[in-house]
């Protein structure tokens, strides 16, 4: 009997060893998938401190163009103004159908009216 109390005390000391190990693997593989996704965060940080780099180094030139009357300005205000002269597009074409179905609406009343003089 004490021989099975031997053998089991050493398999019960193998899986507490196999357990540590497993744990020490898996702690290893979390901090090197930290350690991947904080490379990963700050190579994608960088690279946004770029774009932002860019981009203020264009709205500086743009502003110095205005300031300095060195671009033409008028194209910015285009770029600013579309919208409304899209807007002003779609209006007067709306316009010009309510104008045409007024037309058409007004002839045939013309011809009702003339119509009904017939009848009378």
């Amino acid at each position: 009997m004490s021989c099975y109390f031997s053998t089991f005390g050493r398999a019960v000391q193998q899986v507490k060893l196999d357990m540590e190990k497993l744990q020490e693997e898996i702690k290893a593989q979390l901090l090197e998938s930290v350690k991947m996704g904080y490379t990963n965060a700050q190579m994608e940080c960088n690279a946004a401190d770029e774009r932002a780099k860019l981009l203020a180094s264009e709205v500086i030139g743009l502003e110095e163009k205005v300031v300095f009357g060195h671009g033409s300005v008028s194209h910015i205000l285009i770029l600013y103004m579309l919208p409304i002269m899209i807007h002003a597009l779609r209006l007067r074409s709306s316009e010009l159908k309510l104008e045409r179905q007024l037309e058409s609406l007004q002839a045939e009343v013309s011809s009702s009216k003339y119509a009904l003089t017939f009848l009378v």
